[in-house]
């Protein structure tokens, strides 16, 4: 009878969730927009300005009718996220504010939604006088300072913030997560660890975040820890000084002549140090068996089967 009643509550919220309806929530009948004051965004002129790598920006407007259909689930997300349920941080900002705050953007009426979107994220929009200001409600994913996702319509704002994984939180935010020091990569005091390697602007990095996320906070992590390493971009200086440190090949046409050449050969001679260490791709994840190379797991794909659980 329960598994009867689990499954006719999953039917209802796959049916809510995929119609074109905004889900409904059981909320606090208290709770209201001021109940979240320190989620509101003090200035519209700070859109690309918060402390979180990767954040949402909800715009919407007390007398829209879209917004205030969707009001519950906003809510319910700010509400979430207070309590710890959720860790994808959301703004909220009342768009009546836009002219006392003398805002300056870009708003063009004519384009579509996914006009809009493709417009701001094929440009990567850092700036607000480049973000395209049209509806209300809308949500924007600011990743590392620049446009990630747009979503607009109360329906869609709505099914979007059910369904995110996206998490806001810093690796820098995880106790003993980072690893301090390149040279300690074949050192650390375990019988097997991995060492991941990315940088804050790669978007496949950005996919995997949420999955290793949930791997550093988990009992396993404490079994078969992950360090993680900022790398940064290869056309940075210190991205540039970083990959030095590594054996660079210079003859890899894709990812499966690199894993059939070079990481088998890592393998085979039990590479101990870092200047032995093939590097070419990012995002990746080395794996150290009795400090000795012993796999390397590359792209989102591969990285984030390797650690789910």
């Amino acid at each position: 009878m329960k598994k009867i009643f689990k499954g006719f509550i999953l039917f209802i919220l796959l049916f809510l969730t995929s119609c074109n309806s905004i889900p409904t929530f059981e909320i606090d009948p208290s709770l209201d927009y001021s109940s979240f004051n320190e989620y509101y965004l003090d200035n519209i002129n700070n859109f690309y300005l918060q402390k979180e790598e990767t954040y949402g920006i909800y715009l919407y407007r007390v007398d829209c009718e879209s917004c205030n259909e969707n009001k519950n689930a906003i809510l319910n997300h700010l509400n979430e996220y207070k309590k710890g349920n959720k860790h994808f941080k959301v703004y909220i900002y009342n768009t009546i504010r836009l002219k006392e705050e003398n805002a300056v953007y870009t708003s063009n009426p004519s384009l579509s939604i996914e006009e809009s979107k493709n417009i701001m994220v094929n440009n990567k929009v850092s700036s607000l006088k480049d973000t395209i200001i049209n509806l209300v409600p809308s949500l924007y994913i600011v990743n590392n300072g620049v446009i990630y996702d747009y979503i607009a319509g109360g329906v869609e704002v709505a099914k979007y913030l059910i369904s995110t994984s996206l998490d806001s939180r810093s690796y820098s935010d995880i106790n003993g997560a980072i690893l301090n020091n390149l040279e300690d990569f074949y050192t650390l005091d375990y019988k097997k660890y991995y060492i991941y390697l990315y940088f804050v602007t790669c978007p496949h990095c950005f996919k995997v975040k949420p999955s290793l996320l949930k791997y550093l906070t988990s009992l396993k992590n404490k079994e078969e820890p992950i360090f993680v390493f900022n790398i940064y971009s290869s056309i940075s200086e210190e991205g540039i000084e970083i990959r030095n440190k590594f054996k660079i090949p210079y003859d890899v046409n894709n990812v499966d002549d690199f894993k059939n050449k070079y990481v088998k050969e890592n393998i085979e001679n039990k590479v101990n140090k870092l200047e032995d260490t093939y590097f070419k791709y990012v995002p990746v994840l080395f794996e150290i068996s009795d400090n000795h190379y012993s796999a390397c797991y590359i792209g989102e794909d591969e990285i984030i089967e390797k650690i789910s659980f």
